[in-house]
Parts: C-alpha cells; sequence; structure tokens
C-alpha cells in the first residue's frame, strides 16, 4: 500500500481520472431554461403600390406592388390579389349597400360573425378603427394558429358600398415565425382602406 502511494504514475493516473469524474458529472447537466426559437430572417421590400382598377367595381384603391390578381371576373366585383413572394392572398368582396336591401350595421354584423367563427383557435383578437376622407371601418387582428391573421371592413359615409379583405395564408400559420410579415401587411390593409376612391 505504501508502494501505491509514493507511486508518481498511480498518483497521475488517480488525479486525471478524479478530473475527469468532476467534469463529466457536472459537464452533464442540462440546462434549466428552454431557448428561445429561431425564425428565419424575412427580408421585406420598401412599401410601393400599384392601383387596383376593375371596371365592375366602384372604386378604386392601392395594394402593394408585388400582388397580382389573381382572380377578376368580368361580371363582378369578386376579386383575389396573390402575392407571391410570401404566398398570402387578398380576397376582396363588395357589397351595394341599398341594392342588398340590408343595413351596413346589418352587413357589419354578418361580416363580424364571419371573423368570430375563427375564436375557437384564437388566443385573442384585437379590432382597430379605420378612417380617412373616403370613409370609416374595422381591422380585425386575429391572434393564434389561424390562416386569417387580419381582416377588414370599410365603407363609404353614406352607407352606399362596402368592403370586405380578407388577408389569408392557404393554411393556419405559426404567426410567431410570420410576425414581421403580418405587421407589414397590415400596414398595407390600412393603406389601402386609406386610398379608397369612390365613384
Amino acid at each position: 500500500m505504501e508502494y501505491l502511494k509514493n507511486n508518481s504514475p498511480f498518483r497521475a493516473l488517480l488525479t486525471v481520472a478524479g478530473a475527469i469524474l468532476i467534469l463529466w458529472v457536472t459537464g452533464c447537466k442540462s440546462d434549466p431554461f428552454p431557448r428561445p426559437k429561431g425564425y428565419p430572417r424575412i427580408d421585406l421590400p420598401a412599401h410601393t403600390y400599384q392601383t387596383f382598377d376593375n371596371e365592375n367595381c366602384p372604386f378604386t384603391f392601392e395594394y402593394p406592388s408585388f400582388g397580382t390578381i389573381n382572380r377578376n371576373l368580368k361580371d363582378s366585383c369578386l376579386t383575389d390579389i396573390y402575392f407571391k413572394p410570401y404566398d398570402f392572398y387578398w380576397h376582396l368582396t363588395y357589397r351595394n349597400i341599398p341594392g342588398s336591401g340590408k343595413s351596413r350595421e346589418k352587413h357589419e354584423e354578418e361580416y363580424r360573425k364571419l371573423v368570430y367563427k375563427h375564436s375557437i383557435k384564437l388566443s385573442h383578437m384585437s379590432e382597430f378603427d379605420l378612417e380617412s376622407e373616403n370613409g370609416t371601418g374595422l381591422m380585425y387582428e386575429l391572434h393564434g394558429t389561424v390562416g386569417a391573421p387580419a381582416q377588414v371592413i370599410f365603407g363609404d359615409r353614406d352607407s352606399t358600398h362596402l368592403i370586405m379583405v380578407s388577408f389569408y395564408f392557404q393554411q393556419a400559420v405559426n404567426q410567431d415565425s410570420l410576425r414581421p410579415l403580418i405587421d407589414y401587411v397590415k400596414e398595407d390593409l390600412e393603406h389601402m382602406a386609406g386610398s379608397v376612391v369612390w365613384r
């Protein structure tokens, strides 16, 4: 036993083994805090616009210049605008209020019910007033795992015309990963409402 205590190679081996054991025990502890998720960077262009002008629609407005008209029926104001770089749509519908036999308030309530059908998948919903010299409206922002993160309803001050625009992806999305894009498109929707000109 005395031999082992005085044998320097053996003592060196015990020292190295002890150091390895200490590193192994302390180094195998897991990080007690979850790490934040990383999302790919989305490079967004400067806001530039083009004019929507369909002879079947009694209005014009501006929409992002990277959008293309995907559906534009010859006898209807029902329109889809596709934004290929980010794979989302604006679906636009129009109501002539006097011709519909319903009040503006009734149309707005029907649209609100459509928006609230998403509520089962929402964490919460926000409403924002929209106003320009040519009309008033609302934007609904839907937070959660839904395909339609924002909806707009906008009408003239005489309660003659009403535009409804749904901003949607083809499938439900993780809004955390797309938050910069959603905020960017919300600005475009606000610009669209502010640029409406009735005719």
